[in-house]
């Protein structure tokens, strides 16, 4: 997790293991999707702990402070398996987020399928020369009148899918209409709001 006051990277184990070969890994991105590495690190972390890696504020600052920008950081296991996966977004020197309100639209590709009765797959792609997709909504949707069907369960939301990467999310409903009569609503921060028939 990242600290916005200190800049503060830290690591948190909720386990009684020790976690070994971990990497944490710091991604600046601007507004155009275009990525900077600030900080790569391999760690080991011991049982129920907590531990403080390294302030990233100065570097993150710098890079951020004309429009602002994104923070990738993830927790990769030695095999390069994401174990964890945040973004944050960052003001400009003045503190407004002018980068987001000039945010270019993301074309972000959408497929979505019937897993069994009462599940559905849906896969955002995010082509690798496009901005970030931010902040994106999922709704299982009456295709009809095109309100929210409840209760509905989601995997993952609001999701931000990064440039040249696809995210999975899972939903699970109960529905009393068949697939046919629902469709899956997506809408973002600079993602236009589409529906998608069930296939």
């Amino acid at each position: 997790m990242y600290n916005p006051v200190d800049g503060m990277l830290t690591v948190a184990n909720h386990t009684f293991n020790s976690q070994h070969d971990l990497m944490i890994q710091a991604k600046a991105i601007d507004f155009t999707g275009k990525d900077s590495l600030i900080f790569q690190w391999f760690i080991e972390v011991t049982p129920t702990s907590v531990q403080k890696i390294e302030s990233i504020k100065r570097t993150l600052d710098k890079l951020c402070s004309e429009k602002g920008g994104f923070l990738s950081l993830r927790l990769l296991s030695s095999n390069q398996n994401i174990i964890d996966d945040n973004l944050y977004w960052f003001p400009d020197s003045s503190g407004n987020y002018s980068g987001l309100q000039q945010m270019a639209k993301s074309n972000l590709e959408v497929k979505v399928r019937k897993e069994q009765t009462g599940k559905i797959e849906v896969k955002l792609v995010n082509p690798k020369d496009e901005t970030v997709a931010f902040f994106n909504r999922i709704s299982l949707v009456d295709r009809k009148t095109k309100k929210r069907i409840l209760p509905t369960f989601y995997s993952d939301n609001y999701i931000s899918v990064l440039p040249g990467e696809e995210k999975i999310i899972f939903i699970d409903h109960k529905a009393e209409q068949n697939d046919k009569e629902l469709a899956i609503s997506i809408s973002g921060w600079n993602v236009d709001e589409q529906y998608f028939a069930i296939e």
